[in-house]
């Protein structure tokens, strides 16, 4: 895709014969230089998985952790969006209850995982992850993407400030990010210790890690997939993920339910650990939400795309 299209699941256009996904199988690259690489072989032996996160953990509660924790570099709807005045977000109860599902899931099949939750998922524990082999990483957390004008009202959070920003585009990744444990402290304009992570996670410090030994990445949050779109793509969170060098992206276009996300979710890992591949498992996964009548509407399963997963 290119320009705007970034934004728009064409995979799942309606067709006088059906969905687009039901006739073909749709690969989105992010880059037809992927055509050219070397397949990584897929492996399921190992996740990392993110839920359930205490977004309301207290200023002072945040510090503590931060030191005393081992990857202390010295020592509803899952949408960001925020109103005008400084509060945060809420507890996502759908995350917890979805890790622990996919946990269950992993269980069977003997994969080594390890589950991240509560106060321990901070932003800190998360850049630890940096250059360990990783062959799924999953974050089921708020995702935001914001706009210039939205972003000039939150003016008060340290995230923001544009110190040596040379270009719009690094604006945009900027402005476009996952949450942590502890995040309503810097969404709320507290000031943090330099040494204590913030728990807000831009595109922009994505993409100075090293994800390259990471396989696929699930941002299980709304508008992961979203960014500002130039003819060089799409600057945001799925900008950072690459950059940082990781391989397949399941990410989503817009706000997304709690409840069906969940569901969505624990099918796409039954499938993909029976052998499936990663598109056919989102698909019969989306397969089940489109036979639910609860969950029968686009707004519920078609949120979510796939970005190179060619392996």
């Amino acid at each position: 895709p290119t320009e705007r299209l970034n934004s728009v699941a064409l995979e799942y256009a309606a067709t006088p014969s059906g969905r687009v996904c039901d006739n073909w199988n749709i690969e989105r690259l992010s880059s037809t230089r992927e055509l050219l690489k070397s397949r990584r072989v897929p492996h399921t032996t190992n996740a990392i998985l993110y839920g359930g996160l205490d977004y309301d953990l207290g200023k002072n509660e945040l510090i503590a952790e931060s030191h005393q924790g081992t990857c202390h570099n010295t020592h509803a709807s899952r949408s960001g969006a925020l109103g005008i005045n400084r509060y945060g977000v809420e507890f996502l109860p759908g995350t917890i209850a979805e890790v622990n599902e996919i946990a269950k899931r992993f269980e069977k099949k003997t994969i080594q995982y390890r589950t991240i939750t509560g106060k321990e998922g901070t932003e800190e524990s998360f850049k630890s992850i940096m250059g360990q082999y990783v062959d799924i990483l999953h974050l089921a957390t708020h995702g935001f993407f914001w706009s210039p004008e939205v972003a000039e009202k939150r003016n008060y959070v340290s995230f923001l400030q544009r110190k040596e920003i040379n270009s719009n585009e690094e604006d945009a990744m900027l402005r476009s990010g996952l949450l942590f444990t502890g995040a309503n402290v810097a969404l709320m304009g507290e000031e943090l210790p330099e040494d204590v992570e913030d728990g807000v996670l831009t595109a922009k410090e994505l993409s100075n890690m090293n994800l390259w030994n990471v396989d696929l990445v699930v941002m299980s949050a709304c508008e992961s997939g979203l960014g500002e779109t130039s003819g060089e793509g799409v600057f945001g969170l799925q900008r950072g993920f690459k950059l940082a060098g990781a391989n397949t992206l399941l990410m989503s276009l817009w706000k997304v339910d709690d409840e069906a996300t969940k569901i969505l979710m624990t099918e796409f890992y039954r499938y993909y650990l029976s052998g499936k591949t990663k598109q056919e498992s989102l698909h019969l996964a989306q397969l089940t939400l489109r036979n639910n009548p609860e969950f029968a509407d686009p707004k519920y399963w078609a949120a979510f795309i796939l970005l190179d997963a060619l392996n």
